[in-house]
């Protein structure tokens, strides 16, 4: 098998978005649902909550390609191609992020069974997410006080640190892009990663965890050079392909056991290698399975804002249905699994449908209407020809 394009929607990624957002569910289930026994034990000993960073891996790699793509060979932006970003970025994100943050807004007014849920803190997390600023006050908040009430909910808006953490680093990529190309770029991002890591202190070095979207940076900027063809055969047997993923995933969920010191760039490495098969569109095959995670990866964005505050919502309805004196029954636990996953889902997909889908289609509808306004001034301005 030869293998395909690397483009923004590559199967594969999308599939691995899915695998990433199912590592999240995994590691966010516990703490507001019934689970067994055992499920905090092996939480201990396993990363899901790394599934964060093959997203941050992901989006380097495909948010490098809409930057940048548009100011190929060179790769240097001009401004119409950071603001035509930075347009389509805001329709595409904000809506579906801001309305999530007004609802587990809302429901916290009608929330008692979990507790740091008043209204007043959990404001303060969503207007963090909201503005882009969420890891700053985690990390600060962490560092001076501890979870309670100085600091937001930790299961309504956490998630919203890692959004933050995105847009800052894209933010910075796009206008370092307009001054120097993206080898450049990509550099002073390796340096300052490793600068991070060496010397910042464990709490900041968490929330500002950029290294794996350097990562992703880098296996675009590779996809432009004359070595990723070539680097096709390291790979080109379908075994190989299989190992290095399977390997790959299993590292990223179970890095923590491996080394807590270094699972940051372990789980970085590891998801890079993930991306960098997958981004040859050839390793995983055609099933129901592949289908199921690559629809959940399409939504895997609205999935994120709105899985915490769906699980809230169900543990709150099962509580006043009077499952609290059943909270440990295995009956309870096997029946809220498809309860809460599947809420989650349902509210992913009408997010998707109804916020995602229409709002991305007005951002580049608001773009096409600016290349069209400017070609008309710029045909306009051009001095007649004769023959």
């Amino acid at each position: 098998m030869r293998p395909g394009p690397a483009t923004t929607k590559n199967r594969e990624i999308q599939i691995l978005r899915g695998i990433s957002i199912a590592f999240v569910l995994i590691q966010h289930y516990g703490p507001t649902l019934p689970v067994p026994h055992w499920y905090y034990r092996a939480m201990d000993a396993t990363s899901f909550r790394s599934g964060v960073d093959l997203f941050f891996v992901i989006s380097g790699f495909v948010i490098s390609r809409s930057i940048a793509g548009a100011a190929l060979p060179g790769i240097r932006l001009n401004r119409s191609t950071f603001l035509r970003f930075w347009v389509r970025r805001a329709f595409r994100l904000m809506p579906a992020a801001w309305l999530w943050a007004l609802i587990v807004v809302g429901t916290s007014f009608f929330v008692s069974s979990m507790d740091f849920m008043q209204p007043a803190l959990v404001a303060k997390g969503a207007l963090a997410g909201m503005f882009g600023y969420s890891n700053w006050i985690w990390a600060s908040c962490l560092a001076h006080h501890g979870i309670g009430s100085a600091c937001p909910n930790l299961y309504a808006t956490s998630i919203y640190w890692s959004l933050s953490l995105e847009e800052q680093f894209y933010v910075a990529l796009s206008i370092a892009l307009l001054m120097v190309p993206l080898r450049a770029v990509l550099i002073g991002g390796i340096a300052a990663a490793l600068l991070l890591h060496a010397t910042g202190d464990d709490l900041y070095i968490y929330f500002f965890r950029f290294g794996a979207m350097v990562v992703g940076v880098g296996l675009f900027w590779l996809t432009t050079t004359n070595w990723y063809r070539p680097s096709w055969r390291l790979i080109q047997h379908a075994a190989a392909r299989r190992a290095s993923l399977a390997f790959a995933l299993a590292t990223i969920a179970g890095a923590a056991s491996i080394s807590h010191q270094h699972t940051i760039p372990i789980v970085a490495a590891a998801a890079g290698l993930a991306v960098w098969v997958c981004s040859f569109d050839a390793t995983i095959p055609e099933s129901r399975v592949s289908r199921a995670f690559s629809w959940v990866g399409d939504r895997s964005y609205s999935l994120y804002l709105c899985h915490l505050p769906v699980f809230i919502m169900v543990r709150e309805v099962m509580m006043r249905a009077g499952a609290k004196g059943y909270w440990d029954s295995a009956p309870l636990i096997w029946c809220a699994v498809p309860l809460a996953i599947g809420a989650a889902l349902l509210a992913a997909d009408a997010t998707y449908r109804l916020v995602e889908l229409p709002l991305s289609a007005l951002g580049r509808a608001v773009i096409d209407r600016e290349d069209v306004a400017a070609i008309a001034v710029s045909s306009a301005s051009m001095p007649p020809t004769g023959r």
